[in-house]
């Protein structure tokens, strides 16, 4: 048994590491089998195959998400103008604002259904803002 803040030999009754004096089983820098240091966030260690214990680091939330901007604000907008499709302007989806504007606007002066189909797009995404699971496609007219 190695101590795994130093990799100091350990004998299995010792409380502390006579070496460096941290408790048994703390620290993360060298394999408590080998004695070696594994690969940063390595789950095993490479030299003897032992689990280290070591989580990786969580991922970071997807920098594209919502183009970066604050989920509140665009909630806010997709709900008070949204079928304008301001919200849709502000992440960066022009296509997709674009013809909101246009299918609003065809609607409200011909009092048609183009104006309940963009109510409902909108409250759909509304709901998948709120949620987390809006994507931001640039590229996608609806």
């Amino acid at each position: 048994m190695f101590c795994k803040h130093c990799g100091a030999e350990m004998n299995e009754f010792q409380a502390v590491c006579l070496n460096c004096g941290v408790k048994k089983g703390d620290g993360m820098r060298f394999c408590a089998y080998c004695g070696k240091e594994p690969a940063m966030y390595a789950r095993f260690c490479n030299n003897c195959g032992a689990p280290t214990g070591i989580k990786p680091p969580a991922p970071a939330k997807d920098p594209n998400y919502l183009a970066g901007n604050e989920m509140l604000l665009i909630a806010l907008l997709c709900f008070f103008v949204g079928g304008f499709g301001v919200h849709n302007f502000v992440m960066g989806e022009n296509k997709k604002g674009a013809a909101k504007l246009i299918l609003t606007f065809c609607g409200l002066i011909s009092c048609g259904i183009t104006t309940i189909a963009c109510a409902v797009i909108t409250l759909i995404e509304f709901v998948n803002i709120l949620t987390d699971k809006y994507v931001v496609n640039t590229e996608k007219w609806f």
